[in-house]
């Protein structure tokens, strides 16, 4: 392990750890106010997936979007602080398209994922949704965090086919220490393992 010095570590703290101000391509992200489920804020990419232009959206009730019925599942599961994926037809959409929505609450507002759903041949789409939704289902068995960190690196590997998953906790000094961890059989395991708190640039850190 390298040893820094002292500059080396002023420049590694002073690392500009950038927010990334954008989302994947592959969906669309909206901001909805909680209370007056008003649509505040939404990605810029809603022409190409939605039809509609983000202007158009802003300000608009969400009802302007979707269905009364799937506006009311929405609030159903968000009032128990879970997370709500469904498949959504949206109102605007000319042709059959649906989409995997996923909401989460975040201070006063709602954050909307769409992706794009479309069944094919091998059904790929079907098998990655219900693993998302088995994950959600398994990982709210336990209360206790040791046996559900130990459920979430599980369950994402299930999705991502990685060789490792971990999970990594930030301690009060800024060091680190694996605390859960699923992985091939023929890897090393990096489980219980502690590291230096210059490990990660403190602002990752505070990201994280």
């Amino acid at each position: 392990m390298r040893n820094l010095s002292l500059n080396d570590y002023k420049k590694y703290e002073n690392f500009d750890f950038r927010y990334p101000g954008s989302i994947q391509p592959h969906g669309v992200l909206l901001v909805i106010d909680i209370k007056t489920f008003t649509i505040i804020q939404v990605s810029e990419n809603t022409k190409r997936f939605l039809g509609v232009k983000p202007k158009t959206l802003l300000g608009k009730p969400l009802t302007y979007l979707m269905y009364l019925k799937q506006i009311k599942n929405i609030k159903n599961i968000l009032e128990n602080n879970n997370h709500f994926v469904d498949i959504i037809k949206l109102k605007k959409k000319k042709y059959d398209t649906q989409f995997k929505g996923i909401f989460h609450r975040v201070q006063d507002s709602i954050i909307g994922e769409l992706e794009t759903f479309k069944l094919n041949d091998n059904n790929k789409n079907i098998d990655y949704y219900k693993l998302f939704q088995d994950a959600i289902i398994n990982t709210g068995k336990t209360n206790d965090l040791k046996k559900l960190s130990a459920k979430i690196t599980e369950e994402i590997r299930k999705i991502t086919k990685f060789d490792r998953v971990l999970i990594y906790r930030f301690e009060n000094d800024g060091s680190g220490v694996v605390i859960a961890e699923n992985k091939r059989e023929d890897i090393e395991s990096y489980l219980g393992l502690h590291y230096p708190y210059y490990d990660i640039p403190n602002p990752a850190r505070q990201f994280f």
